[in-house]
C-alpha cells in the first residue's frame, strides 16, 4: 500500500520551493507514493500539470479562514481526519505559519517534516517579527520529527541552533548547457545585436529580489556602453513594478530596460544573456547561481545572502551589498574580456555534488 505524504508550502509562482518539488516529482519512486498538495492560495500551483502526470493531487485549502482561527482549526481537523497522512511535509519559505506540523502531531502522524528554503539576513529584521518567529519556532520545534533544509544559511534561518539535514537541492545541469541557436533566435525575437551586452535578472519581480539594485548598476554601466540592455525577467507585483517602471523612466532607460513574464523556456535566457545578476536579498539555497554556472554566464552575487558552498566554477562571483557602482562597472568589463568555453561548463555543475542526480537517494532516505 503506498504511503500518503500530505505536502503543504507551494506557492503560485515558479520559485525554489517549486522547482524542487518539481524536481522531487522526477525523481520520486510513485510506486511507493501517494502525494497531496494543499494549495491554500486562490491561483493553481504553477506545477499542477506534473504533479497530475503522476497521478497525484492537489485540494484546495481557505487560508483567509486563518483570521477566524476556530474554524481554521475545525478545517483542519476535518483534512487530517479525511486523509489520514502517513507523512506531513512542509516546506518553509518562512517559518511563522506551523499550524499543518502542530495538528500532525495531534493526529499522531509519525513523520512529521519540516523543509527550510528560505535565508536572509535575520539582523535586519523587525523586533516584533523576530518575537512572532521565535515563539512560532519554539511550536516548530515541538511539533517536528525531522529537520531538513537546502543549505546551511537556509536552516540557519528557519531552524536557528536545531541541526538539520541539508538535502540537494541542484539542477539538471545538461539542460541548462549554452545553447548557440538559442541565443541567435532570442536576439532576433528582441531585435537585438549578437554585438551588444545583455544583462539578465531571472526572478519574481518584487522587493525581495531586489530589481532595483539591477537597474542602478547597469545605468552605471551603460552610461560607458550604449550598446547595453537589462532584461528583468518574471513575474511581477504591481506596487514594486510601478516604482521600477518610474526609476527606469527617471534614469532615461525606457528602451534598454526590458520587462519579459516568467518564461517555460527561460533557461533560453541564461544563453542569450552576458551577465546574469541576482542581488536577491532572501535565498536559501539560489538556484539561479547554479544554473548560471552550468551556462557558463557569469552571475553576480551577494556574498550576505547566497551561501559559498554554491561556487563550483569561475563564473559565480560575489560581491558585497555595499560595493560602489564604478567598481561594478569595471568587475564586470573584466569579465566581458575573459574568454570561456560556455558549452563545457555544464560538466563542472554535473560533476558537483549541484547536480539533481543526488536527489533520489536524499529523497528515499527522507520518506522510507
Amino acid at each position: 500500500m503506498k504511503k500518503r505524504i500530505l505536502i503543504f508550502g507551494l506557492t503560485s509562482n515558479y520559485g525554489g520551493m517549486e522547482k524542487l518539488t518539481y524536481a522531487l516529482l522526477s525523481h520520486l519512486d510513485h510506486s511507493k507514493y501517494s502525494l497531496v498538495f494543499v494549495n491554500s492560495s486562490s491561483k493553481n500551483f504553477v506545477i499542477d500539470e506534473r504533479i497530475e502526470k503522476f497521478e497525484h493531487r492537489t485540494i484546495y485549502f481557505n487560508s483567509k479562514r486563518r483570521g477566524r482561527y476556530k474554524i481554521f482549526k475545525n478545517d483542519l481537523k476535518k483534512l487530517f481526519k479525511n486523509l489520514k497522512p502517513d507523512i506531513v511535509l512542509e516546506i518553509f519559505g518562512d517559518s511563522t505559519y506551523v499550524e499543518p506540523l502542530v495538528f500532525a502531531k495531534k493526529f499522531k502522524v509519525k513523520k512529521r517534516i519540516a523543509l527550510a528554503t528560505m535565508g536572509s539576513d535575520v539582523s535586519s529584521l523587525g523586533l516584533t517579527y523576530k518575537i512572532v518567529r521565535f515563539l512560532a519556532r519554539l511550536r516548530l520545534n515541538k511539533s517536528t520529527t525531522h529537520f531538513l533544509s537546502v543549505s546551511p544559511k537556509s536552516s540557519k534561518y528557519t531552524f536557528r541552533k536545531t541541526k538539520s539535514v541539508h538535502i540537494v537541492s541542484g539542477v539538471n545541469s545538461e539542460q541548462f548547457k549554452f545553447d548557440e541557436k538559442e541565443r541567435a533566435l532570442l536576439r532576433k525575437e528582441f531585435s537585438i545585436a549578437d554585438s551588444a551586452t545583455i544583462f539578465s535578472v531571472i526572478g519574481r519581480i518584487c522587493p525581495d529580489k531586489n530589481q532595483l539594485f539591477a537597474i542602478d548598476y547597469f545605468n552605471s554601466y551603460h552610461s560607458h556602453n550604449k550598446n547595453s540592455y537589462l532584461f528583468l525577467i518574471g513575474n511581477y507585483e504591481n506596487e514594486y513594478y510601478n516604482l521600477l517602471k518610474n526609476h527606469i523612466h527617471s534614469l532615461g532607460l525606457e528602451n534598454n530596460v526590458k520587462f519579459v513574464e516568467s518564461q517555460p523556456n527561460v533557461k533560453a535566457f541564461y544563453s542569450f544573456s552576458d551577465i546574469i545578476l541576482f542581488p536577491s536579498l532572501r535565498e536559501g539555497f539560489g538556484l539561479i547561481a547554479v544554473e548560471s554556472q552550468a551556462n557558463g554566464v557569469p552571475c553576480l552575487v551577494f556574498k550576505e545572502t547566497i551561501d559559498d558552498s554554491l561556487k563550483v566554477t569561475n563564473n559565480l562571483i560575489f560581491i558585497s551589498k555595499k560595493i560602489e557602482k564604478s567598481d561594478v562597472t569595471k568587475l564586470i568589463n573584466h569579465l566581458l574580456s575573459k574568454s570561456c568555453n560556455r558549452e563545457n561548463e555544464y560538466l563542472k555543475v554535473r560533476d558537483s555534488y549541484l547536480d539533481l542526480s543526488s536527489l533520489q537517494e536524499d529523497i528515499s532516505k527522507v520518506f522510507e
